[in-house]
């Protein structure tokens, strides 16, 4: 009976030890799941780039809008308030960007996941559902009115169809735009998006230092007027805004947020998809004007979520955000990542790590000096022979001078041998014979009157230039063949 019963028992111990051993499996697997899960998603929205400090410049929040932001951040701030504070500060910190507020580097990271084709677009959609997924980098250097922006995209090798979308080049480009306060005038914009060209475009969006991208430039940009840039890059405002989307306090949600910690003031908003449709088309019409640009349609976003940062002087620091949107061929999840920074210190530290600077050593020949000199680089790499130091350009004036004297001393020699230059070799040939005669008669000989040679060494001495010229020459018979 007793041994039955241990029986049993040690019977009843195996099972829920092994039922232990199943279930702590399985939430070993879900855990572990979940983790990558986490790390997947942190992959595509966490931002690897520097983050700046607070630059110590003149406030650009008035009396007015900082009563209204502080009203914000009082307990029980109503949703009208709340909305309208976090336009304003977008706004303050969009004009941060837009007007001649001193240098500012901008850097950019983004992501999209293109939707699978057949299979219907969700606010939900996260990276891991994507078909491909698009990488995407950039920056912005800006100097008052000088400034120059980058920007490429390359599909990764991700998902059912990345392989397929790298053969064919699409949703692959480059964008860049400048301006020149010496050309006040002029704003140039170069598109390279032509699916043909894209291996011509070598883009890698994966360097660990600034620039963080690399590509090739294959054709010329073009100048435009104000007016025609900002229609050309389907600009809202001004050059460098944030974003070109009109956001308005009445399309946003019920769950804005305002805080201020830090010497910063952190927003969170989202816009309402069930938003009035007139206003919601007003909102994206450039990005929609964008989107038909390549024979597709935004029907909607289905969410959109802002992250933003604003110094308590009004600089932004940061701007994320995460939208689904369903446009057809274009309908996908993105998320867009912008760093700025604004102190001189921490600006020239970053871009002066760019590899091409130090593979070239143009920073140890303490070329570039002033943003106006990286800003000139960047549109332009060549430029850095007209901005090296006067002992750079005098040695290669100087050789290139002596370089042109001996091919043209060359060439007429040359031409003088092949008879071509009949009265230069009369004249070179009374010269020789004017020589000869002063060495006659420094030997105590002259030529003869009747055209015999001197009865010593005129042969001799013409032997002997002839012979010296032949040995030194270049030329051959064959070269005319």
């Amino acid at each position: 009976m007793k041994t039955t019963l241990c029986k049993r028992v040690l019977c009843a111990l195996f099972a829920c030890f092994f039922v232990a051993i199943f279930f702590v499996t399985l939430l070993g697997g879900a855990l572990t799941a979940y983790a990558e899960d986490a790390a997947e998603k942190d992959k595509y929205r966490t931002f690897i780039f520097p983050q700046g400090t607070r630059p110590d410049r003149d406030s650009l929040i008035n009396a007015e809008d900082s009563a209204l932001i502080h009203s914000a951040l009082e307990d029980g701030a109503d949703a009208a308030t709340l909305k309208q504070a976090a336009i304003k500060l977008y706004d303050i910190a969009n004009e941060s960007r837009m007007g001649n507020h001193g240098a500012s580097l901008m850097l950019q990271e983004s992501y999209m996941g293109i939707k699978s084709l057949g299979g219907s677009m969700s606010a939900n959609m996260d990276f891991k559902d994507a078909a491909a997924i698009v990488k995407m980098r950039g920056f912005t250097l800006k100097d008052g009115e000088d400034w120059y922006n980058q920007f490429a995209a390359a599909v990764l090798g991700e998902g059912s169809m990345g392989g397929l979308m790298q053969v064919l080049g699409v949703s692959t480009m480059i964008k860049l735009n400048y301006h020149l306060s010496s050309e006040p005038d002029k704003y140039y914009f170069n598109l390279m998006n032509k699916p043909s060209e894209v291996p011509t475009y070598a883009i890698n969006c994966d360097l660990d230092t600034f620039p963080y991208q690399s590509f090739s430039v294959t054709q010329e940009a073009t100048a435009y007027d104000l007016d025609g840039f900002k229609n050309a890059v389907n600009i809202l405002d001004a050059p460098n805004e944030i974003y070109n989307m009109e956001f308005m306090p009445e399309i946003l949600g019920d769950d804005v947020t305002i805080k201020h910690e830090d010497g910063l003031y952190k927003v969170h908003f989202t816009v309402d998809p069930n938003a009035d449709k007139e206003l919601l088309e007003r909102w994206f019409r450039l990005p929609q004007k964008d989107m038909k640009e390549g024979n597709q349609e935004i029907k909607s976003y289905l969410k959109y979520i802002c992250e933003l940062e604003v110094w308590d002087n009004g600089y932004v620091k940061s701007y994320f955000a995460e939208y689904a949107r369903d446009a057809g061929m274009g309908s996908g999840l993105t998320v867009d990542k912008f760093n700025y920074i604004w102190k001189d210190d921490e600006i020239l530290n970053i871009i002066s790590s760019d590899h091409r600077l130090k593979k070239e050593g143009i920073n140890d020949k303490n070329i570039l000096k002033t943003y106006e000199d990286y800003i000139r680089y960047y549109i332009d790499q060549d430029i850095v022979a007209s901005t090296m130091p006067p002992l750079y350009i005098a040695l290669i004036v100087i050789g290139a001078v002596v370089f042109a004297v001996i091919v043209a001393v060359v060439v007429v020699e040359i031409l003088i041998r092949k008879g071509k230059l009949p009265k230069l070799a009369a004249k070179r040939e009374a010269k020789k014979q004017k020589s000869i005669a002063k060495k006659a008669a420094k030997n105590g000989t002259a030529p003869k009157t009747d055209g015999e040679e001197t009865p010593e060494t005129m042969a001799e001495i013409e032997n002997a230039d002839d012979t010296q010229f032949e040995e030194g020459s270049p030329e051959t018979d064959h070269d005319e063949q």
